[in-house]
């Protein structure tokens, strides 16, 4: 084989390379996206609300909403909520959360729970 076949041969392998990383980081965030979505079942939720709101805002405002808030995360702005019938997701957001996730992907804020449990 001559130097320059080489060359070319050496930059094809590269370019398949980047395409078979660029697949597997696709199909990982893919599943990612997947197990942090909550299911639609009754599952409890994980609502991420922003740093400026207390827990006590976060709790009395959820006080009409379909959800029950059973503990907070790892800190008061992440709160476990269990919906009831006819629970819907959006009713969170309404109330400003801006992420609500499934609580018990793998383990999730369901086991990293902080000293405010008492405190709603």
């Amino acid at each position: 084989m001559s130097r320059k076949n080489l060359e070319t041969q050496s930059g094809d392998n590269k370019v398949a390379l980047g395409i078979a990383a660029g697949l597997m980081l696709a199909g990982f965030l893919f599943l990612a996206v997947l197990s942090f979505r909550p299911a639609n079942n009754g599952e409890d939720v994980a609502a991420i609300f922003p740093i400026s709101m207390t827990l006590e805002e976060i709790t009395s405002s959820s006080y009409q909403l379909s959800f029950t808030p059973m503990r907070t995360g790892w800190t008061d702005n992440i709160v476990i909520f269990r919906p009831r019938e006819g629970a819907s997701l959006d009713e969170l957001k309404s109330i400003g959360a801006l992420v609500v996730v499934s609580a018990i992907m793998n383990g999730g804020c369901v086991f990293l729970t902080s000293d405010s449990n008492n405190k709603a």
